[in-house]
């Protein structure tokens, strides 16, 4: 009996060890955008799912999209339930420790949330704040800025970057995105879209509802 507790504690070690894997290798974390500069993973977890233990360790914005009820659970900590609001951002550096933790849904609705991995090598050099008075600077970390985003229907604005690059997100509304390609796209809540840094692009909203999002400027 003494050999089969050890046997069955080894296996569940043995299995639990091997679940910690990096952020972007977790199933529930989809890489649906890369470039040289940053990693975006588009985060869904259903109503009783849980994620493997996954290891945090690039410098990372975070932007939640669903008023959702969740657990969290650090490898070496206890359980800590905490209720998410569409909307909230948040910024970690990731050093010097990472985190290795898992998350799951305790509600009866999707969490959705995009983890904006900072990969950049580069990234994190003094620079000026992108001026625009449209855009309301809400943080200023060493790594990237946040303006909070808002254009009421009928209106638009321009966006015209310098040396840093930005990427738009849409947390609610609809808008129209025309870049220097003069292409034309709807954006819609949970998208976002990638502005080369000495670029410009157009957001035009033509809905009857305010278009809410946010600007991250990648600091270079």
């Amino acid at each position: 009996m003494k050999l089969y507790k050890l046997l069955a504690l080894f296996y569940i070690w043995h299995t639990t060890s091997y679940a910690q894997v990096l952020v972007k290798d977790e199933p529930r974390h989809k890489n649906v955008f890369e470039n040289e500069i940053i990693r975006v993973l588009d985060v869904r977890i259903q109503p009783g799912d849980t994620t493997l233990f996954h290891i945090h360790k690039t410098p990372s914005l975070f932007v939640v999209f669903t008023n959702t009820s969740i657990g969290s659970q650090l490898w070496d900590g206890p359980a800590i339930k905490s209720d998410t609001k569409c909307g909230d951002v948040s910024y970690e550096s990731f050093f010097p420790k990472p985190r290795v933790h898992r998350v799951w849904n305790s509600d009866t609705n999707q969490f959705h949330v995009i983890d904006i991995e900072i990969i950049a090598a580069v990234a994190g050099t003094t620079s000026s704040a992108t001026k625009n008075p449209d855009l309301d600077l809400t943080f200023d970390t060493e790594k990237a800025r946040g303006y909070g985003l808002k254009i009421s229907s009928k209106k638009q604005l321009q966006i015209e970057t310098t040396r840093n690059p930005i990427l738009l997100v849409v947390l609610s509304g609809k808008i129209d995105r025309t870049d220097f390609n003069r292409k034309s796209v709807k954006m819609i809540s949970g998208s976002f879209h990638w502005v080369e840094k000495y670029s410009k692009v157009k957001l035009e909203n033509k809905e009857e509802n305010q278009m809410v999002g946010y600007a991250f400027e990648i600091k270079l």
